[in-house]
Formats: structure tokens, sequence, C-alpha cells
């Protein structure tokens, strides 16, 4: 006890990983392997994202040769969360689907942004300007900013939630 990270012990637990089992994680455990893992075994899981974490949507671009056929080619477009959440009202829900997420490996996900209530905001600033001044580091614009939103990323069918 408290002499590994709860993301090394989240690693451990992969191993027990059943179909139709839903694993919810929070921040301490945030690992996309895992999260393929359990999606490999076709298991579900729930998670707040890490908010470094980049998102993307799909696209194909038509890439022409001289000596072959076209080819369609994967195209990675980056969403911004912050343009989301400027969309967003106060206690307002949104939905991505058919996202990615992760800059190199990208695992796919339906990814849930939550604006959160003025007072919500309020309080998540107040407690980072705490752990600012306790631990002394500074919190990005960008961090501060995304403070107004909760998101989470799941691969449960929409149907069931």
């Amino acid at each position: 006890p408290g002499k590994r990270s709860d993301q090394a012990y989240g690693a451990t637990r992969m191993d027990m990983t059943q179909k139709n089992e839903l694993y919810i994680r929070d921040l301490g455990y945030f690992r996309l392997q895992d999260f393929k893992s359990i999606q490999d075994k076709e298991g579900y899981y729930l998670s707040r994202l890490k908010l470094p974490t980049k998102i993307y949507r799909k696209e194909f671009e038509t890439v022409v040769f001289k000596t072959k056929p076209a080819q369609l080619r994967p195209v990675y477009i980056q969403i911004h969360l912050e343009d989301i959440m400027n969309q967003l009202q106060p206690g307002q829900v949104y939905e991505l689907h058919d996202v990615y997420v992760g800059s190199k490996d990208k695992l796919p996900t339906r990814i849930v942004v939550y604006r959160c209530t003025e007072e919500q905001k309020q309080k998540r600033l107040h407690d980072r300007a705490i752990r600012e001044k306790k631990k002394g580091i500074t919190y990005t614009e960008r961090t501060k900013l995304l403070q107004g939103i909760t998101v989470y990323m799941t691969n449960i069918p929409t149907e069931w939630v």
C-alpha cells in the first residue's frame, strides 16, 4: 500500500478484464493502453478525460498516384474543447460520436462534454488556485479555461447510456 501509483495498479488489473464488464476509471487510473485493452476484450469503460489528451475526428482524403489508382487515406482533424465549451450553456451536455483520442495510437471512443454551472466553475478555479499556491506550480490559461467543462470518454453503446 502506498508504494505504487494508481495508474500502475490499474494496469495490473487488465489481465482480469472480462467481456461485457464495465470499468469505471478516474484520472489517477487514466491510461489509453488500458482502455484499448478493455475494448479489445469486449469490455466497456467510462472515465473522465485528462484534458491534455487530444480528440480527433477521422476524415478521408484522396491521394492520387501517377502509377497506380487513387486511394483514400485517413486524416485526423483535432477537435478543440474550447470551441465546444463556448457553444454550450451551463448545465448542457454535448456528445461526440465516432471520435478518436490520443496523439500517437488513436483509440476510437465516444466523448460526453458537460458544461459546468458558474458556481461549479468558480469552485474548481478556487480549488485549483489553492493547489497552485500549495504546490508552487502555475496552470496554463487553457487548463483554467477548461475548468468550465467536465469531459468523459466511453465505449458504452449510445443505446445503453
